[in-house]
């Protein structure tokens, strides 16, 4: 019994190695190990690639190596020139590239997209009419092209003017309407319905009286005055309700700016209880007392400002926008004196820098270096309101030597005053003499 089962794992094993040669040989190729080299297939050199060796199973034909033959090199390509070819309208061109006269190698190859076709503007070549399709072509404006293109112009079709009456229809004759085209003068007519004079209706037993909350309705016969035919068979026309007739009203809630009230009254047709609402009245109760700017913007002494007055509903939440409030521009707020030149000093706003006022200067002088027999004196002028001052040079004077020489305007007043007084007396004496 040993014996059998150790036979059985040999021939298993055996099957199992023999399965990659039995795979092999259903492909058409030579088990692992098994092929043979044959001498060896020359393979001629190309322009990128030197001569090589191909050797293949004499049995399978799988090639089994390549081996580069040893000294051989690339033959290199052999370039020719091909000129460029301009693109047209509707075809490809090409810059100058080259090929190789041994291989299919290309070299610079550039393809130029077609350039498509300058077309002209489209001209008529026959115009439309109302009813027949017109035609019209343009043509591409290329040199070496001059391709014409031809498309339909579709038919405009009639310009119906409006319906007239050609001929009036009565109460046993139909009438007729005709219209013409404005551009062709073709006309079409059209039939138009009996034409009775004055109407009258009789009504039919078994109408319905409309009620205040309900429709009625009522059946009539329309008839011809002029030939006495019946124009329009039984006819049921709806008659609307009638509503509620109420009177008086008795207003039970009050309406606000925003919420509808409440009104009720009695229907003196049919006695009901009518409840109806009474619009808002769309007015606020405005409170002033709590009104606010929005949007609000300071004046400046060169611009005015402003806000939006908004003022709160008393009853809602609402809010009334009154409008734009101007407030006028504020006064400048003039600034030191300053000198503008010899004769004037100005004053400067301090917020904008524009001129508020502007004035003579105001001066004043004091004598600063005393005259004298060798040396000229030197008065200065300041001005009371922006302290511009100058000098001036004056000569030495001996006769008001005994004049006090302190420079002050005071003293020089004291003097003159004297001076006048003396002028004055000096007559009065030599009259009284």
């Amino acid at each position: 019994m040993k014996r059998k089962l150790v036979t059985l794992l040999c021939v298993l094993a055996l099957a199992v190695s023999l399965l990659p040669v039995v795979a092999a040989a259903a492909d058409g190729e030579c088990a692992p190990g098994e092929c043979s080299y044959d001498s060896g297939t020359w393979i001629s050199p190309t322009c990128t690639e030197p001569a090589k060796r191909e050797y293949h199973c004499t049995k399978c034909g799988k090639l089994l190596e390549v081996e580069n033959v040893t000294g051989s090199k690339p033959l290199g390509h052999t370039w020719v020139e091909i000129p460029a070819e301009p693109a047209t309208c509707e075809t490809a061109g090409h810059g100058a590239y080259s090929v190789c006269e041994k291989c299919p190698a290309v070299k610079d190859y550039e393809e130029i997209a077609p350039l498509g076709h300058d077309w002209s503007e489209w001209k008529e070549t026959m115009q439309p009419t109302c009813i027949d399709a017109g035609r019209k072509e343009h043509t591409c404006q290329r040199a070496d092209c001059g391709k014409t293109e031809e498309e339909p112009v579709p038919a405009k079709g009639h310009d119906w003017g409006e319906w007239e009456t050609s001929k009036t229809g009565t109460c046993t004759e139909k009438g007729e309407e005709k219209r013409t085209c404005k551009i062709c003068h073709v006309f079409e007519t059209r039939e138009t319905d009996y034409v009775h004079g004055k109407t009258y209706v009789t009504e039919l037993e078994g109408a319905k009286k409309p009620t205040c909350t309900e429709k009625g309705e009522k059946v009539v016969l329309t008839w011809c005055e002029q030939c006495n035919q019946l124009v329009k068979e039984r006819e049921i026309v709806e008659v609307p309700a009638l509503g509620h007739d109420v009177k008086d009203w008795t207003v039970t809630v009050e309406p606000t700016c925003v919420k509808e009230g409440e009104k009720q009254g009695v229907c003196q047709r049919c006695g009901v209880t009518v409840t109806e609402t009474v619009a808002a009245t769309g007015v606020h109760e405005l409170d002033y007392d709590n009104a606010y700017r929005l949007n609000e913007k300071k004046p400046t002494c060169t611009e005015e400002g402003g806000y939006n007055e908004m003022v709160p509903c008393k009853t809602c939440d609402g809010v009334q926008n009154n409008g734009w409030k101007v407030l006028e521009e504020l006064p400048h707020t003039q600034g030191d004196w300053e000198a503008v030149d010899k004769k004037t000093h100005h004053a400067l706003c301090t917020e904008c820098g524009t001129e508020c006022a502007v004035e003579n200067h105001k001066f004043v002088s004091k004598v600063i270096r005393e005259a004298t027999e060798k040396q000229k004196g030197l008065r200065q002028y300041t001005c009371k309101g922006c302290d511009y001052s100058y000098t001036v040079e004056f000569a030495y004077d001996p006769t008001l030597d005994d004049v006090p020489k302190t420079g002050d305007s005071m003293g020089i007043a004291l003097i003159t005053g004297l001076s006048l007084c003396m002028a004055a007396i000096l007559p009065l004496k030599k009259r009284m003499r």
